[in-house]
């Protein structure tokens, strides 16, 4: 179980991920700092069974996304997945604060 300074650090990341993506720059360049950003991460990293299950949708959808095709709507869909996942574990840490 990663521990609660961990957690926060990833949800920092997360951010930082969305601001990227909110971003009006080139869409190819987010995406790449976007995996560049979250490449450490890993499923046994997040703290539930439901954030996990996020965590893979966003990888599924980081590999799905080629640097030709990128549109807007999947950096959209991908932008609000990571907020998704941002939020469940601030749930998850507001829920376990001692």
């Amino acid at each position: 179980m990663v521990d609660r300074a961990d957690l926060q650090k990833i949800t920092d990341k997360l951010a930082q991920a969305e601001a990227i993506l909110a971003y009006k720059g080139a869409t190819t360049r987010r995406v790449m700092g976007v995996r560049t950003l979250l490449r450490a991460l890993q499923a046994s990293d997040m703290p539930t069974t439901a954030a996990r299950s996020l965590w893979v949708q966003i990888l599924e959808t980081m590999l799905r996304l080629t640097d030709d095709t990128i549109t807007v709507d999947e950096v959209r869909d991908l932008a609000h997945r990571i907020g998704e996942l941002r939020k469940a574990i601030l749930a998850h840490l507001a829920h376990t604060a001692g």
